[in-house]
């Protein structure tokens, strides 16, 4: 009798020893694939559509266009003055940022065409929180409390389109310029 219930005995923690092995590679396959579903490929992100200010400029017919439907389609003029003929000269200025796919500032193009910010992570919810603390803890031991740094300013790569437009007399369109080149515009970094 003391044979077989070593033999049961042995069988049974044989089996314990199988089941462990089997549990934890089930356990790291469904760990492995929930990290897999959650892991973002560099293809992930989307480029950002250009923006349409170059096309605006090819569509401008000198003697057609007017004042206002210049400023309905480009919005107000950067500077307004007075021309020497007594017409009017707009001149605009444009900075089309490139954005790194990776960079947290880029912003994200939603189903209707604009343009929003991308929402923080629940990391970064957490740290808002815990600074947040930190700043109340501070205050409520030193006096006076911290003072708020202004956000700090970084610059990108940017497509600078400047444009100048020349109105008559009569408001119409008389000439335009436009000159796009390479240079650097300054964001805002999130917070």
């Amino acid at each position: 009798m003391s044979e077989r219930s070593e033999l049961v005995r042995s069988r049974a923690s044989f089996d314990r020893l199988r089941f462990v092995p089997t549990f934890m590679l089930a356990l790291a396959a469904v760990i492995g694939v929930a990290l897999a579903g959650c892991a973002t490929r560099p293809g992930d992100v989307e480029p950002l559509p250009r923006h349409p200010f170059p096309r605006w400029v090819g569509e401008l017919e000198v003697g057609k266009h007017d004042a206002a439907a210049v400023r309905e389609r480009f919005g107000e003029p950067d500077a307004v003055e007075q021309s020497v003929r007594g017409g009017l000269v707009y001149r605009y200025r444009f900075a089309e940022t490139h954005w790194p796919d990776d960079d947290p500032d880029r912003p994200v193009v939603g189903a209707d065409g604009k343009l929003w910010r991308r929402p923080n992570t629940q990391a970064e919810d957490v740290g808002a929180e815990i600074s947040a603390f930190g700043d109340w803890l501070d205050w409520l031991m030193f006096y006076p409390p911290k003072q708020p740094r202004p956000a700090t300013r970084r610059s990108l790569p940017a497509t600078i389109h400047e444009l100048e437009l020349g109105f008559d007399l009569e408001g119409k369109l008389a000439r335009y310029r436009y000159t796009p080149q390479e240079g650097r515009a300054p964001i805002r970094p999130r917070g």
